[in-house]
C-alpha cells in the first residue's frame, strides 16, 4: 500500500512539473526604429534548440517553455543583433524587441565585360590514306608491303575576334 502511494505521489509531481512547463509561452513582435514591423526577423533562444522566424506581421511565439532565465537573441539583414535576458514566469509572457539599424558599408564593385567571337574548323584524317611501313620482311607473307592507317591528318583555322 505504501509502495502504490509513494508511486502515486511521484507521478502526480512529474504530471504537475510537466503541465507547468507546457503551459508556458513567449510571444512579441520584432520592430524597427520606427515602429514597422520586420517580418522574416530571426528569433532564437540561446542554448537551447528553440527558433522561430517572425511571421508577416513581425510576430513570434515560442510554446512549451520551461519557467526561469533564458537569453532572447534576434536578428535581421541590415539590423544589430539583439540578445535580451528574461525571466519566464508561468503563463503567457510577451516581449517586443526594437532593432536598431546597422550601417552597412559596402566597398564599390567594377563591372567590366568582353565580348568575343571565337570560329574553329578542324578536320582529320579525310581521306583515310594508308602508307607504306616497310616493303620488306615485317611478318607478311612474301614480301608483300603492310599498310597500317595513317597518323591522322589535322587541317583548320582558328579565329578570334574580340571588341
Amino acid at each position: 500500500m505504501k509502495c502504490i502511494l509513494s508511486v502515486l505521489i511521484f507521478s502526480i509531481c512529474i504530471f504537475s512539473a510537466n503541465a507547468q512547463v507546457l503551459n508556458n509561452s513567449l510571444h512579441g513582435k520584432i520592430l524597427d526604429p520606427n515602429q514597422n514591423s520586420l517580418p522574416g526577423a530571426s528569433v532564437i533562444i540561446l542554448g537551447t534548440k528553440y527558433g522561430v522566424n517572425a511571421n508577416e506581421v513581425g510576430e513570434y511565439r515560442f510554446d512549451q517553455l520551461p519557467s526561469g532565465k533564458i537569453k532572447v537573441q534576434v536578428s535581421y539583414v541590415g539590423f544589430k543583433t539583439v540578445t535580451e535576458d528574461f525571466d519566464v514566469q508561468p503563463g503567457q509572457n510577451s516581449l517586443n524587441i526594437t532593432l536598431e539599424n546597422d550601417n552597412i558599408k559596402l566597398n564599390s564593385v567594377i563591372v567590366t565585360s568582353q565580348k568575343s567571337v571565337e570560329l574553329s574548323l578542324f578536320g582529320s584524317n579525310l581521306l583515310s590514306e594508308k602508307y607504306i611501313v616497310s616493303a620488306g620482311n615485317t611478318g607478311s607473307l612474301f614480301g608483300d608491303p603492310t599498310q597500317i592507317p595513317g597518323p591522322p591528318r589535322m587541317f583548320g583555322t582558328k579565329l578570334r575576334w574580340k571588341f
